[in-house]
């Protein structure tokens, strides 16, 4: 497959490789493939024409007419109108069906901020019965009309992993979760990065503050008046104004913890705003 290979690409090849044995199931895709197919010709056509010939080269009976189910039976675990084959339920059908509508009238796009799955109906008749069985499922569609186009559509990424998976696009699942998670990486790394740069112009701000602090109370003549040991780390800050207090506390020979020359850095700074020499 080609590398600048599209979404909806990825997700029709897929599903054009899949295999379906059940001759219930192989009907329920073709049903799908005719009942919500436009006129209108696309890139998979051929495509779509080749696999559905060499799932069967049988007449086929077809569940829906006029666009309503012609043969089913209600689930009564799940309340599923299913279709019948030769006697039984095939809750398989369904996904069939729905795989089949999405080959022939299904649209697809993603990118680092969006996500969006589509599928254009051909009728209004269309529209409501698929947007009937896929409400029946769970995947409740959002409906829109687009420069004449009818749309159901899904744009939440959860959504649209879980309609993927269960028209048997297992492959475009996993590509979107890794996408979600390479996206949650990427942020978290951005937001560290910001947190990381916004703690060092903080660091650089205060080392300032407490250089231009010691700074005026020198020019007021008033160095005098600090205790020793405000003196003393004064002093200290004034020499390495640009260190860490990882570096200032170090300079002051283990006498004294971080939180300590901090407290001392602080009451420096408290002394030269309470004096009026620091603005």
């Amino acid at each position: 497959m080609e590398e600048n290979i599209t979404f909806v690409q990825s997700i029709k090849h897929q599903l054009l490789s899949m295999e379906i044995k059940s001759d219930c199931c192989k009907r329920s895709f073709i049903t799908g493939t005719e009942i919500f197919a436009r006129s209108r010709k696309n890139e998979f056509t051929d495509a779509i024409n080749e696999y559905k010939e060499k799932l069967s080269r049988k007449k086929r009976k077809a569940f829906f007419e006029d666009s309503e189910p012609a043969g089913y039976v209600v689930d009564e675990e799940s309340g599923l109108k299913l279709p019948v084959s030769s006697g039984r339920i095939c809750p398989s059908c369904f996904a069939n069906l729905i795989r089949g509508a999405f080959l022939v009238c299904g649209r697809a796009s993603k990118s680092e901020k969006n996500l969006h799955l589509e599928m254009v109906m051909p009728s209004r008749e269309a529209r409501m019965l698929l947007s009937e069985y896929l409400s029946e499922l769970g995947f409740v569609p959002k409906e829109a009309i687009r420069r004449g186009e009818i749309l159901l559509y899904y744009k939440k990424y959860e959504t649209v992993e879980d309609f993927l998976t269960y028209i048997g696009a297992s492959a475009s699942t996993l590509d979107l979760m890794n996408s979600a998670i390479m996206s949650e990486l990427r942020t978290s790394v951005n937001r560290q990065r910001n947190c990381d740069t916004g703690n060092i112009q903080k660091t650089v701000d205060a080392a300032m503050r407490q250089t231009d602090a010691i700074k005026a109370i020198i020019e007021f003549g008033a160095l005098k008046d600090l205790p020793r040991t405000l003196r003393q780390t004064a002093e200290i800050r004034l020499a390495h104004p640009m260190d860490s207090l990882d570096d200032i506390t170090e300079l002051h020979g283990g006498e004294i913890s971080r939180s300590g020359v901090n407290h001392r850095l602080k009451k420096i700074v408290e002394f030269a705003e309470k004096k009026g020499y620091l603005k």
